[in-house]
């Protein structure tokens, strides 16, 4: 398959998701890194943490415009992102060895490259976005809807 640019929200998900693993001392970037990215980049402070980077304001619209569809697909609500993706962290953390050092390279997991894959067969246009590589990450059953989850078990009250 011939080489699929990327667009920058994807490059600052990869980053985040690489951040992510080598933080949980995982040897692959797995989906579920992507995932605790792609919440990242969900969360409304997001914008105000993209202020940070040097990032021109036809850049930056671009960005946080692909990011308001990325939580609309994610479908948390907005004020509950961070509880999930703490709650996500902290189950990713029962099982973390040491951080990986950032002279370590950290290469993409079977299941990951298998959503890259998919995703690029689902291509509409030239440039692959973080929005359909999260599409093809829940479709596959690489991710559960279950991640997703904000609050515990319901209860039923009589």
């Amino acid at each position: 398959m011939k080489m699929i640019k990327t667009d920058e929200l994807l490059k600052l998900g990869w980053a985040l998701a690489e951040e992510e693993a080598r933080g949980l001392g995982a040897p692959s970037i797995e989906p579920e890194h992507f995932l605790l990215a792609a919440l990242k980049i969900a969360d409304e402070e997001f914008p105000s943490q993209l202020d940070k980077l040097d990032i021109d304001s036809v850049r930056w619209k671009a960005i946080c415009k692909d990011a308001v569809r990325l939580r609309g697909y994610l479908d948390v609500l907005p004020n509950k992102i961070a509880e999930v993706r703490r709650r996500l962290r902290h189950r990713l953390a029962r099982t973390a060895n040491q951080p990986i050092a950032d002279d370590v390279h950290i290469h993409r997991s079977r299941k990951t490259l298998a959503a890259f894959f998919d995703a690029q067969t689902h291509l509409e246009g030239e440039v692959l976005s973080l929005l359909q590589l999260m599409k093809s990450m829940f479709e596959l059953e690489f991710l559960e809807v279950i991640d997703m989850r904000w609050r515990g078990q319901t209860q039923t009250f009589h």
